[in-house]
């Protein structure tokens, strides 16, 4: 990311879809093999149920945020904060529960098991998505405080839960 836009300082990049997608991909994946390193193959199985959660619930919001940023941009009435705020809460909100069913559906097609809700956790843990979403909606905010210079950190939440989980 920093080779493509040609600055040596991780703290002034300016964060794209793609990097969010990559930095996600890449955090979920090192937490959950690191996680599964000389487990059995039960444990195994549930990180790795975990990781794809995780990466479903990072990445699914941040594509719909995304697609509804797009639209925002196209619409003329809705291209103004207020606008954005509504597509960065309605894309999350819908990407979140488009992650659930989907591992749900990946997990349990024939419907044996009790469905996986969404908790309190999946919430803190999706906090990354609400940085994500800023980031990719260009708030001002997001440059004042400094909330894209948080995603790494976010990330890393993620991949260090599906790591975690038993």
């Amino acid at each position: 990311m920093m080779k493509n836009q040609k600055t040596k300082n991780p703290l002034k990049l300016d964060y794209k879809l793609k990097d969010i997608l990559v930095l996600s991909a890449s955090s979920i994946a090192g937490g959950m093999l690191g996680g599964m390193y000389k487990e059995n193959n039960e444990v195994k199985k549930n990180k790795f149920k975990e990781g794809v959660f995780q990466l479903l619930n990072a990445v699914l919001p941040a594509i719909s945020v995304a697609g509804m940023l797009k639209l925002c941009e196209k619409q003329k009435r809705l291209n103004c904060v207020p606008g954005k705020i509504l597509a960065v809460a309605g894309g999350i909100v819908i990407g979140m529960f488009a992650a659930i069913k989907s591992a749900n559906k990946i997990f349990d097609p024939h419907d044996i098991h009790p469905d996986r809700k969404i908790g309190p956790k999946d919430f803190i843990a999706s906090a990354d998505d609400a940085v994500s979403a800023l980031a990719l909606g260009k708030f001002p905010i997001t440059k004042t405080l400094h909330l894209d210079k948080a995603l790494p950190l976010a990330f890393g939440y993620c991949g260090y839960r599906a790591g975690k989980a038993e």
